[in-house]
């Protein structure tokens, strides 16, 4: 009993510094992400296009490491997040498709300049909503982690004439639905696509790109993994890569008699 007692008491400590720690890193992360900012919109103001060339390659070259720090403090924000999951999860049913478009539109920059084009190909059941049940923010964290990788890869060179392209695909079978997000990017090597879900593992195709953090698919994979999703991915050298996100039907009770009524209300 006394026993028992001393390692509660040195447990329920541990998990105080573990807490104090998280809030610690946080904070931190929060205050780094200010100057960032002030950095990224010192930049913009400076308008470097009329600068002599070697000024402007050093401003762009100050602009990438931003981006890259950025980058990297979004990502252990997220990371952070993750530590305390069930806590800021909402769960609702949302309409997929949906979803996807709204993300590609707030994107459409990064479309334009990477000369990538997107598309969005529903399959079969025309008008019929692709209803899930998810967290709309966890699910859209997914998607553009995927996107942001689709992107890196489909981008082609400016004096190249072939397009970059993303098709988003969704699909049913059975009760699930299926979302495939394909990019015609260089694939991914065989003895890479092993670890691709692998934290910090770049591979690669990852070291032509310095802000690549190797945490995107795993962050992706785990918020999928605590969701009941599924994540899974295809690629080949030189047919680039297909990412594929499964979501089943919701297992209550009252799913079936939700199929039934909207079977019997539709015309």
């Amino acid at each position: 009993s006394r026993m028992y007692g001393r390692l509660s008491g040195e447990l329920a400590a541990e998990r105080e510094r573990g807490q104090k720690n998280v809030s610690l890193v946080t904070q931190w992360a929060h205050h780094m992400k200010t100057p960032v900012s002030v950095v990224d919109l010192l930049l913009q103001r400076a308008q470097p296009d009329g600068w002599p060339e070697e000024a402007r390659a050093l401003a762009a070259s100050v602009a990438e490491e931003n981006q890259r720090l950025q980058h990297s403090l979004q990502m252990l924000l997220n990371t952070v997040r993750l530590q305390d999951f069930a806590g800021d999860l909402r769960a609702e049913r949302l309409d997929l498709e949906a979803l996807v478009r709204r993300v590609v539109n707030d994107h459409k920059r990064e479309f334009i300049a990477r000369r990538v084009y997107p598309q969005v190909r529903a399959e079969g059941d025309s008008g019929r909503p692709w209803l899930v049940e998810s967290d709309r923010k966890w699910l859209r964290f997914v998607l553009e982690q995927v996107l942001s990788n689709a992107l890196k890869y489909a981008a082609r060179p400016p004096e190249g004439d072939e397009e970059g392209r993303v098709l988003f695909r969704l699909r049913r079978e059975g009760a699930d639905v299926v979302l495939e997000i394909a990019d015609n990017g260089v694939g991914i090597p065989p003895e890479d696509l092993g670890r691709v879900f692998d934290p910090f593992f770049t591979g690669l195709n990852g070291r032509a790109f310095p802000q690549a953090t190797g945490m995107g698919l795993y962050l992706a994979r785990e918020v999928c993994r605590r969701l009941g999703h599924e994540l899974s991915l295809d690629s080949a050298p030189g047919k680039g890569t297909t990412v594929r996100l499964r979501i089943a039907a919701p297992q209550t009770l009252f799913a079936g008699v939700r199929d039934i009524l909207t079977d019997v209300t539709e015309p």
